[in-house]
């Protein structure tokens, strides 16, 4: 478990608002970080569930948010599907947004290591894996969604 603060996490702003807003988290471990952010493993301090909180820091135009981040959030709350991991909450401090997202127990990538691992290679699995991966973009697709870095870790 990794000790980090929301003050860490928010860049060490000292508005206790914005504490708040990222209060009912409790951050586990830092599951890694990309182009347009960091990941987080984070608990809700009152359920107890487990989610994965992407912060993406923003730098505020004249107008406010940024475009682009308005347009990642609208996108991912019509995303509404059994194959597309779903967007739960969005939290905003004055430099990030938080985008807190339902958390599986490890992704496809490693999922696949651990079976080639165990010498699993059963077609039905591969069958239905590949079915399951290809119906999540379809739903995408169809919404006019496209996802550009898609690959077995994301």
């Amino acid at each position: 478990m990794l000790d980090l603060t929301i003050e860490d996490v928010t860049n060490g702003l000292p508005s206790t608002d914005d504490r708040g807003v990222l209060s009912h988290y409790s951050l586990l471990e830092k599951l890694g970080e990309g182009t347009f952010g960091k990941v987080y493993k984070a608990r809700h301090t009152e359920t107890g569930r487990h989610y994965a909180l992407k912060e993406i820091p923003i730098q505020y135009d004249e107008e406010g948010v940024p475009s682009t981040a308005i347009r990642e959030v609208s996108l991912l709350k019509e995303c509404d599907h059994p194959n597309v991991i779903r967007l739960h909450e969005v939290l905003s401090v004055p430099s990030a947004l938080y985008l807190v997202f339902e958390s599986l127990d490890m992704d496809l990538r490693m999922y696949l290591k651990n079976q080639h691992l165990s010498g699993f290679r059963d077609p039905r699995w591969l069958r239905s894996g590949c079915y399951q991966c290809t119906s999540g973009i379809d739903f995408c697709h169809g919404k006019r969604i496209l996802h550009r870095d898609l690959k077995p870790q994301n």
